[in-house]
C-alpha cells in the first residue's frame, strides 16, 4: 500500500485524476500524499484501512480503438497484420 501511495504522488503531475483516485481509494491523509521524498518511507502505519478499490482504467474494446484511431490517427498508416 505504501508503494501504491508513492506511485500516486509520482503520477500526480502527469495523471492528476488517476493520482487522486488512487489516493482516495487508499484513504491517504493529505500531507502524506503530496510530497515525494528521496528516501522510501512507509508513510502509512501498519493496519491502515483502505477504502473501496475499483479499476482505474476501462478496457478498450476493438471498436473503441478503431474509433480513436480514426479520430486521432493523423493520417498515419496502420501496421499490416
Amino acid at each position: 500500500v505504501n508503494i501504491a501511495a508513492l506511485l500516486s504522488v509520482m503520477l500526480q503531475p502527469y495523471m492528476p485524476t488517476v493520482s487522486a483516485t488512487i489516493q482516495a481509494q487508499l484513504q491517504l491523509p493529505p500531507p502524506a500524499c503530496s510530497i515525494l521524498l528521496t528516501n522510501f518511507l512507509c508513510t502509512l502505519p501498519a493496519g491502515h484501512q483502505i477504502g473501496t478499490v475499483s479499476p482505474l482504467f476501462q478496457k478498450l474494446e476493438n471498436d473503441q480503438i478503431e474509433s480513436l484511431r480514426q479520430r486521432f490517427g493523423g493520417g498515419q498508416k496502420r501496421p499490416s497484420t
